[in-house]
């Protein structure tokens, strides 16, 4: 577990080094997406929108949600995609051709996000241990759509194939990585908050917090969306390789 550990951060920021431009822009434009409700509510807020018409306010925020799942979805492919044509020394794309070549892959994407759920999901129903199983197995099964163009059958199979005799050690280091972003993510939000906060909230207008606010989640969420997004991206490399060996 400690080599497959070392061997995915060393890779990880190995990437990072060849394009932090790229990276960045991505981490930043995945956290701006994900914060489309948060974003358009407060806004319907601060115009009294939702307090006039709030059946507008609730049908607006509805379709802001389907946009900013739509924008996630082919973000995260197109990052995964850019990351790992990093890693084979591929020619750099524009994050705009990444895009364009992105889009074939949403609908499949979907699905294996949808059928990785209720699989997972159902094992939680059954005993909660095939919750767990299922959810090692099969944690690779969005590359296979995203980077391998196979089908979603296929690509369950493919990310059981990957994860088979290493399972214990993925769901170790999955387990340790997510509790170091997560600390990680609270350490920075409190620095953030406490720089931002010199001014007491207070005096602050409403549209002053809201963006405070705003400004926290955009450096924070960047930060972790890149460490997340790339360290399991490199993850998935290693893996896969060692399976071809």
């Amino acid at each position: 577990m400690k080599q497959l550990l070392k061997q995915s951060w060393n890779r990880f920021i190995a990437l990072i080094q060849k394009n932090p431009s790229h990276c960045i822009i991505y981490g930043l434009m995945l956290t701006l997406s994900s914060s489309l409700v948060f974003i358009s509510g407060n806004i319907l807020q601060l115009t009294n929108i939702a307090q006039k018409n709030p059946q507008f306010a609730m049908v607006f925020q509805v379709i802001v949600l389907c946009i900013s799942t739509a924008l996630i979805l082919i973000l995260v492919i197109s990052m995964v995609r850019f990351l790992a044509r990093l890693h084979q020394k591929d020619s750099v794309r524009t994050i705009q051709q990444e895009l364009s070549e992105a889009v074939p892959f949403m609908i499949p994407a979907f699905l294996i996000i949808i059928m990785y759920n209720i699989i997972v999901f159902g094992g939680f129903l059954l005993l909660l241990i095939p919750g767990f199983i299922f959810s090692i197995w099969y944690f690779f099964s969005f590359f296979g759509v995203a980077l391998e163009n196979k089908g979603i059958r296929e690509s369950l199979s493919y990310s059981k194939k990957l994860v088979q005799g290493r399972a214990w050690s993925l769901f170790f280091i999955l387990i340790l990585f997510n509790i170091l972003l997560g600390l990680g993510g609270k350490l920075l939000t409190n620095i953030l908050n406490i720089l931002l906060s010199v001014t007491p909230l207070a005096t602050i207008p409403p549209l002053g917090i809201f963006i405070l606010t705003l400004v926290t989640i955009s450096i924070t969420g960047t930060i972790l969306t890149v460490l997340h997004v790339g360290f399991v991206t490199s993850l998935y490399t290693i893996f896969k390789e060692k399976t071809t060996q």
